[in-house]
């Protein structure tokens, strides 16, 4: 055979390969069922709403896994399955069918609850005061007729009392996108947070009379279009009643001095999230915006003009099978001049501290903080099984266990018409720390963590939440 009709049979040949490695490679199929196995109580479009593969679309093979482990995570954040196993099935046709394979959560709560009236668990324990507790219970049913609306009666009696209900419709419209929701609740207080004197602290307390009796109510509406953002704008109205002893011992404490506070707020929260596990996330980002308003000039009180600007980011990386980082942000301004102690929520509060610092409350229309954290899985994704529990509620427990080292950092704005003993605003603050944190199911975290701060202190803390 001559020269150039080998070449000719060569050249046929190599495109004849690639057309069949073309063939062959083209795995795109689409989805032509799904099939939800578990879910004795959550309705088929609860499950639908958070799979973000449709049935008649197609798919690369890649594609779909990639859909898939993030629909898994979807179902995992909304706190309704212990587990959530998806697969394919390839039919004859090429097709695909999903399987989703669920394992429902227990959803009616009636606990007896302890009740600690503090910022944190640290600070109570500190002086370990008993008569700072109250008993009650919190009624909590999360999948109310299977469909994730969520309802909450809350009985508090003993040191303060409280009584109050929250109910959410997560999706009322054809397109599951919006939701609607109410909330009241009652609270009478025989002490409270007069004042902060030397960054701590100082309560005011009167056993024969509550000193503060607060009533709020408001209902809420709630925008999801995507899988995750989240709009949220609440419109509520506030009642405060305050003793004359509290106004005479705390003169802040009041807006103008006033001993019955009525008013309006609107607060408006923008969400992205795209965490793996919103409870311990380990891989992914977490931004948010809020804005909250108290008064809107509707009633009476002295011209109250009150704002908060507040943003949170958050960025979680896996490094290794087992070595995780994340940092995150806080930023907070507001327009409070001579605000009320009765609306100030400064650095200490909440999530937003830095760690090291639990024992301290930082005034200030200003905050900064930035927190870093890097972690190793020591154990990781581990599972307890007790078979003498025949429930599957609750006898598959999840459970890891990290170790991590971190640092944190913040600042505060200095007022001048804050109290001048107060020490912390104007300065820089930080700290650094090693910790251990344990997660487990039914979204529980515990914490124990030893940091010393930029003051030379050292101590032992204990949270329940993740650390970023």
């Amino acid at each position: 055979m001559m020269m150039h009709q080998r070449l000719i049979l060569l050249f046929i040949s190599l495109f004849a390969f690639a057309g069949l490695f073309a063939q062959n490679s083209d795995t795109s199929r689409y989805i032509s069922d799904i099939k939800i196995e578990g879910n004795k109580k959550t309705k088929d479009f609860i499950v639908l709403r958070e799979l973000m593969v449709e049935i008649g679309k197609s798919y690369s093979l890649d594609e779909v896994q990639g859909l898939i482990m993030l629909s898994r995570q979807n179902l995992i954040n909304t706190s309704l399955f212990h587990s959530a196993d998806l697969s394919l099935i390839q039919a004859q046709d090429s097709s695909f069918q999903l399987i989703v394979k669920l394992v429902e959560r227990w959803y009616l709560w009636p606990i007896p609850q302890i009740d600690i009236d503090e910022r944190n668990f640290n600070v109570w324990w500190e002086h370990k005061r008993l008569d700072r507790l109250s008993a009650g219970i919190n009624l909590t049913q999360t999948n109310f007729r299977g469909r994730q609306e969520q309802l909450s009666l809350i009985f508090m009696a003993g040191y303060n009392q409280q009584y109050g209900v929250n109910y959410l419709i997560p999706y009322f419209n054809k397109s599951k996108s919006l939701g609607l929701g109410f909330n009241a609740l009652w609270s009478g207080r025989h002490e409270v947070i007069a004042m902060t004197f030397e960054d701590k602290q100082v309560f005011y307390k009167d056993v024969n009379q509550y000193v503060r009796k607060e009533f709020k109510s408001g209902v809420y509406l709630q925008f999801r279009r995507n899988f995750f953002t989240t709009h949220l704008l609440e419109f509520s109205f506030q009642n405060d009643q305050l003793s004359q002893g509290l106004l005479d011992s705390a003169e802040n404490y009041s807006f103008k001095k006033e001993s019955n506070l009525s008013f309006f707020n609107i607060y408006y929260k923008l969400k992205i999230d795209r965490r793996d596990f919103k409870i311990y996330p380990l891989k992914g980002y977490y931004a948010d915006i809020e804005i909250f308003k108290h008064g809107l000039g509707i009633l009476p009180n002295g011209g109250m003009n009150l704002w908060d600007l507040k943003t949170t980011l958050r960025k979680y990386w896996q490094l290794s099978d087992r070595f995780f980082f994340a940092a995150g942000g806080i930023g907070k301004i507001s327009n409070y001049g001579s605000t009320p102690y009765l609306l100030q929520k400064s650095l200490g509060y909440g999530r937003d501290f830095v760690r090291g610092y639990e024992y301290y409350v930082i005034d200030g229309r200003y905050y900064g903080v930035l927190k870093t954290n890097i972690k190793y899985a020591i154990f990781k994704d581990k599972v307890l099984k007790i078979n003498k529990i025949k429930t599957n509620k609750f006898n598959t427990i999840p459970w890891a266990v990290y170790v991590n080292a971190f640092a944190d950092a913040g600042g505060v704005s200095s007022d001048k018409d804050k109290n001048a003993t107060n020490r912390l605003p104007g300065t820089f603050i930080g700290s650094v720390g090693l910790g251990l944190d344990f997660t487990t199911y039914y979204d529980r975290v515990a914490r124990i963590e030893i940091a010393r701060n930029k003051s030379g202190e050292t101590g032992f803390f204990l949270h329940f939440i993740a650390p970023i």
